[in-house]
């Protein structure tokens, strides 16, 4: 895994520190299947990293609501609470009409 877990705990941390709730799952499951479980748990905002990401200082981000993906330099992990507030905003207004 090259580091991977280290770096998505770490990211983890940062996130909690910051208020928002965030939790690394390093289950032996394929990818797909932990993506569509925590979608069905309703998480709105899922952030994907591997080796590459982190040679790059990078991790993408993936909003539930649309699937729009955005890669992010993990220097720059508070753009999730605004990020956060869009998702929140834009399906209250939808919801409405």
């Amino acid at each position: 895994k090259g580091g991977v877990i280290e770096k998505a705990k770490e990211i983890e941390a940062t996130l909690l520190k910051a208020g928002i709730r965030a939790e690394t799952d390093t289950r032996d499951m394929s990818p797909g299947w932990k993506f569509n479980e925590w979608e069905m748990k309703g998480v709105p905002v899922r952030i994907e990293i591997g080796p590459r990401d982190i040679e790059n200082n990078q991790c993408v981000i993936v909003r539930r609501d649309n699937l729009a993906k955005e890669v992010i330099s993990l220097d720059n992990l508070a753009c999730i609470r605004d990020l956060l507030d869009r998702v929140q905003v834009e399906m209250l207004e939808k919801s409405i009409g």
